[in-house]
């Protein structure tokens, strides 16, 4: 059952310039802030960053994330499922701790299962995505289908931008 609402559930501000007021930093804010495990979460290619994946695996959150080609995504071996999807194992460091007395980072090892959906659309590059939805009775077109809902929180925001919000130019 795919679900949307097209409402804003949380919101982070920050200055328009500078360190640390980016999407990212700003997302990361949020997801703090959100400990519910029944939301999915769905990330376009810009947010991917290993540190987010860790984050939403160690807080128990569902994911599907747009991931660019340069992302080593290689099969594990017999987890080839029927519908052409695969798992494989995201590897990197994370931050665990900050040393106070030298302020360097202590870094750990994770490694994370993900499943892999790659896909193309007549006419479009192909897309590879990235999931914590592990179960084979989930079909990689439900995985595909909910990741194209994400349009639905840009037709939230076109919403709020232009038809909501009084402009420099007019609307008040």
């Amino acid at each position: 059952m795919i679900a949307s609402a097209r409402c804003v559930i949380d919101i982070a501000y920050a200055p328009c310039k500078g360190k640390k007021t980016g999407e990212r930093t700003l997302m990361f804010e949020i997801l703090k802030r959100w400990n519910q495990s029944c939301y999915l979460f769905l990330f376009d290619a810009g947010f991917y960053s290993f540190s987010l994946a860790c984050h939403m695996f160690e807080t128990g959150q569902n994911y599907i994330m747009k991931v660019a080609k340069s992302v080593k995504l290689k099969p594990i071996p017999g987890s080839h499922m029927p519908d052409g999807s695969y798992l494989s194992i995201l590897k990197g460091k994370v931050v665990e701790s900050v040393d106070p007395r030298t302020g360097r980072n202590n870094w750990r090892k994770v490694e994370i299962t993900v499943r892999v959906v790659e896909f193309r659309i007549p006419g479009f590059r192909p897309v590879r995505l990235i999931s914590t939805l592990l179960d084979p009775a989930i079909a990689a077109k439900e995985i595909v289908l909910h990741y194209h809902k994400r349009w639905d929180i840009e037709i939230a925001y076109d919403e709020i931008k232009t038809r909501q919000c009084a402009t420099l130019k007019g609307h008040i």
